[in-house]
């Protein structure tokens, strides 16, 4: 009977120690994969704080071009007579070009396309060349344009994902040139692929030494999907403005605003980006990190 009993109790003894390594082994393995959802999210909520937008201190912001829809993009109030604008990849709706050129701006259009229906004097058309080769040779544009003196340029750039690679080359010297950009980021979706990600913020961190974000547009007309949680629009339309000369501002807008932003597709509701990281940007001023309750580090 003892030996009978001895044995069973061993079965049973081993049996408990295997179910306590595999329950430990859950806990490890769903800790883990708490830690790295929570590192994955904050990710992209780092990633939204470098677009977070400010106020400009006494500046007004407008919207140029199409009124009721894409080819429309809001600027700030702000356009020197004989200023200077390079656009980078021309839309189909071509507004934003002839508007930007009645306000006394000209306007140097560069795309890989040939469009001949610009109704204004002011826009000189470089058609037919390669959108991308021409804006890795900036400084030579301007050089041959004689416009490596100026101070007030304005920037456009709409070139469906080359962006990305292009403005990590672009000196911070060059960026200095340009008061307002319009940069179209594409493939935002792809902040869930590290190397991607990690690319993404040092272009923004760089244009951030040297820019401020003022505005923020989400594409409906694009796919809109949930990255760790975090709902993002794959295109996004950003306005930016040199911080010399400008003081700025935390803003309290919800975006759209009203009145200034209109849907890309009118067919459909225009995205919610909400405070689109400035509350995120806010709460780690306070407390040094993303949550109280995160009890990871993540770092690019």
């Amino acid at each position: 009977m003892l030996s009978i009993w001895t044995r069973s109790s061993i079965r049973s003894f081993v049996g408990n120690i295997i179910v306590a390594i595999f329950m430990g082994f859950m806990v490890l393995w769903s800790s883990a994969g708490k830690c790295d959802a929570f590192c994955e999210q904050s990710k992209v909520l780092k990633l939204l704080e470098l677009w977070a937008p400010k106020d400009v201190l006494g500046g007004v912001l407008e919207r140029i071009g199409n009124p009721n829809g894409g080819g429309g993009y809001i600027m700030l109030h702000e356009f020197p007579d004989g200023s200077v604008c390079y656009s980078f990849g021309i839309p189909i709706d071509n507004s934003w070009n002839t508007c930007i050129s009645e306000k006394n701006v000209d306007v140097f259009l560069f795309d890989n396309f040939p469009n001949e229906c610009f109704s204004s004097s002011r826009i000189r058309s470089n058609n037919g060349g390669n959108t991308n080769s021409e804006l890795k040779k900036l400084l030579q544009l301007m050089k041959q344009n004689g416009h490596e003196n100026e101070q007030f340029m304005i920037l456009k750039v709409d070139i469906g994902g080359a962006e990305w690679d292009i403005l990590a080359n672009i000196p911070t010297e060059i960026m200095m040139h340009f008061n307002q950009m319009i940069i179209i980021f594409y493939d935002v979706h792809h902040v869930d692929n590290p190397p991607i990600q990690q690319k993404m913020v040092r272009v923004l961190e760089k244009i951030n030494t040297t820019h401020q974000a003022v505005h923020v547009h989400g594409d409906n007309s694009a796919e809109c999907k949930i990255v760790s949680g975090v709902l993002l629009p794959d295109v996004l339309e950003v306005t930016y403005v040199r911080k010399a000369g400008h003081d700025f501002e935390g803003t309290a807008k919800w975006l759209p605003v009203e009145g200034l932003d209109k849907a890309n597709d009118s067919r459909k509701a225009d995205l919610c980006l909400g405070s689109w990281g400035v509350l995120n940007a806010k709460k780690r001023e306070m407390d040094g990190r993303y949550g109280e309750d995160e009890m990871v580090t993540c770092e690019f």
